[in-house]
């Protein structure tokens, strides 16, 4: 009679009876720390937008650009694009289309600030 081989998953129980794979952790994780970078990119934007820190917040909003949609965010890359495409570039920094980049970069921040209260849990709130 053959022997019986058994494949072991790295799973862990769950309430419910659903399994979480190893890989769900390490999703998981990760996506908690990005919520973590979150909040320090929300207060790098605010800061910057208040300094008028133009090519800084052009390059915080590329960042985000390119990260939002990986963690499931795509509303925060979007957000990101329009930012980073309205913010003027060197010497323009001085001139028009500043107005419609502040207000871009002040949307883009309160998006961060729903993402982050819609994934914090209760007891982590102040």
């Amino acid at each position: 009679m053959p022997s019986e081989t058994h494949t072991h998953h790295a799973t862990l129980g769950t309430p419910g009876g659903f399994a979480v794979t190893r890989s769900d952790e390490i999703q998981e994780r990760l996506r908690k720390q990005y919520l973590l970078r979150l909040g320090q990119k929300m207060r790098r934007l605010r800061k910057e937008l208040v300094d008028r820190n133009w090519p800084t917040l052009r390059t915080e909003c590329r960042q985000l650009r390119g990260s939002g949609e990986s963690f499931g965010f795509p509303e925060l890359t979007e957000l990101a694009v329009r930012a980073e495409t309205l913010i003027p570039e060197g010497e323009r920094s001085r001139a028009k289309g500043i107005p419609e980049a502040r207000d871009a970069v002040e949307t883009l921040i309160i998006k961060i600030d729903r993402i982050l209260i819609e994934n914090t849990p209760e007891n982590d709130h102040p």
